[in-house]
Order: C-alpha cells, then sequence, then structure tokens
C-alpha cells in the first residue's frame, strides 16, 4: 500500500512539474491528473490472499462505486471544455471516495516544487527521454 500511494504522489507531481513547463514554454498543452476514487476493480485483487483480505473486501464492497462512476473523472478531463491545465479531478464525495467528477485539491505534498523537478530530473535519467522544454 505505501508503494502505491508513493506512486500516486509520483503521478501528481510528474503532473504539476509537466504543468509548469508546458506553462513556461507557453505551449497550448493541458496537463490534468484524476483520480476515480474508490472503484469497484480489480486492483486490489491479490489483497485478498491476505489474512485481512476478507475484512477489506467486505468494507470495499460497502463503499466503493461502480467502475463506470471511477472513470467519470478521467472522462471529464478528456472532454470538458472548461479544464484547465493544473487541475487535479476526483469524485465529489465524503473523502473524494465516490461521486461525480469535480476539481480537488491533492496533498501539500504533491505540490512541492523541488521535489517535482527531481523527479522530472531523475525520471529523464533513468529512461534516457528528455523533454526540450
Amino acid at each position: 500500500m505505501r508503494a502505491y500511494e508513493r506512486s500516486k504522489l509520483a503521478n501528481l507531481l510528474f503532473t504539476y512539474e509537466l504543468h509548469r513547463r508546458v506553462t513556461q514554454a507557453d505551449l497550448d498543452t493541458l496537463s490534468l491528473a484524476v483520480h476515480p476514487g474508490v472503484a469497484a476493480t480489480n486492483v486490489g485483487r491479490r489483497l485478498e490472499e491476505k489474512w485481512y483480505g476478507p475484512l477489506l473486501s467486505s468494507i470495499h464492497r460497502l463503499i466503493a462505486q461502480s467502475a463506470t462512476m471511477g472513470a467519470l473523472p478521467t472522462l471529464r478531463a478528456a472532454t470538458d471544455l472548461r479544464v484547465t491545465s493544473g487541475e487535479y479531478c476526483g469524485p465529489d464525495g465524503f473523502r473524494q471516495m465516490r461521486g461525480y467528477p469535480v476539481r480537488v485539491e491533492s496533498s501539500p505534498a504533491s505540490h512541492d516544487p523541488d521535489t517535482a523537478r527531481r523527479l522530472w530530473l531523475v525520471s529523464e535519467e533513468l529512461t534516457g527521454v528528455r523533454f526540450p522544454i
């Protein structure tokens, strides 16, 4: 779970860094991040193998929204002409777990420009891919 959380933080850091870079380069490009909330998908299927799996599965079934509802933030980001670069979209319900897509706030850690810049540079180094802006 910790690795999953860190990967989601990295996604946000990268998105916000891309937003800063395309804005500085005055490019007509959007950089957006979305999350589905708690959606009934098979992402956590391996957790069911753990001793606490049945309990988690029961709780998940109670709070999860459908995979279709979980897809709505992505659809909104891709189709809503009102979105602007640098936005983060997720469900509007309690703790962003379920609901219809709206602009939401991400954690303070996701807005750290120094960490985002370092992640960008490490990503370029590890992949050998450079973004020339």
